[in-house]
């Protein structure tokens, strides 16, 4: 095989780079609205100031 054939990609792995993507970004945003108050992109440094309080009516674990 030379190096040319080995550095191809095919569609179908372009399509899974960019469904990926498209999860990852999806997972991260939705992260962001449930546990953040402000700075949901990060454009400055994670304060403490920034997360939502607990809520205590689910009982659901609380993040760490």
């Amino acid at each position: 095989m030379h190096l040319k054939e080995a550095m191809v990609t095919t569609p179908i792995d372009d399509e899974l780079r960019a469904i990926d993507a498209y999860w990852r970004a999806a997972n991260y945003l939705t992260v962001g609205q449930i546990y953040l108050l402000a700075n949901p992109l990060l454009r400055e440094p994670l304060r403490r100031e920034h997360i939502k309080p607990a809520s205590s009516d689910t009982g659901a674990p609380r993040p760490v």
